[in-house]
């Protein structure tokens, strides 16, 4: 099995979830090949084409999936909120872990055909009233490029905009990892 865990990451905390999806996978799965990396990776488009497993998963911005203009507003948040920030400066002690990216959305607008792969879509989202999800957003993206969900869209909680992801919530992504590969493996890509 060739499984492939794709996310954008602002802070981190999709990242964070989406290697302890990953983890979960290859703990399913001992001999499978398990490809954890960021939408904006070289090659990332190209990597799902030949995958088993497609998960794909980002954070929650205004109630759905990031955009230019949301990334723009948190960016502005963050200047505001967080003492001694100032624009194109890295500071140290900042949770931001990419300065830009293109984002999930625009990503998956570029990915092949699934072709019926197994798929699955995951967000991370702070707990609150009316916070909405990327998750589902995601999941319909996928289901209209032809892969096949093999489980509901899943949400992660954070304790903050900058995070941290709680450590039940990283054990929670682990287990569901697990689930996923089972999930894909008793559904199995059949090749053109």
């Amino acid at each position: 099995m060739y499984a492939v865990v794709m996310y954008e990451s602002l802070f981190g905390n999709s990242r964070e979830v989406a290697e302890a999806v990953a983890a979960g996978v290859a703990d399913a799965r001992p001999t499978a090949v398990v490809d954890c990396r960021c939408v904006d990776a070289v090659g990332s488009t190209l990597t799902v084409s030949t995958a088993d497993l497609v998960v794909v998963g980002g954070p929650t911005h205004f109630w759905g999936m990031t955009s230019r203009i949301s990334r723009a507003m948190e960016h502005e948040y963050e200047l505001r909120m967080m003492p001694g920030r100032q624009p194109g400066r890295r500071h140290l002690g900042s949770r931001r872990q990419a300065a830009g990216t293109a984002g999930v959305r625009y990503w998956l607008t570029t990915i092949p055909a699934g072709h019926r792969t197994p798929a699955a879509a995951f967000d991370t989202r702070m707990d609150r009233a009316a916070s909405g999800g990327a998750a589902p957003a995601i999941a319909r993206h996928l289901d209209r490029r032809d892969y096949r969900l093999v489980t509901a869209p899943r949400a992660f909680v954070v304790t903050g905009v900058t995070g941290p992801v709680p450590a039940e919530q990283l054990e929670q992504a682990r287990q569901w990892g697990r689930h996923l590969a089972s999930a894909a493996g008793a559904h199995p890509r059949r090749r053109g």
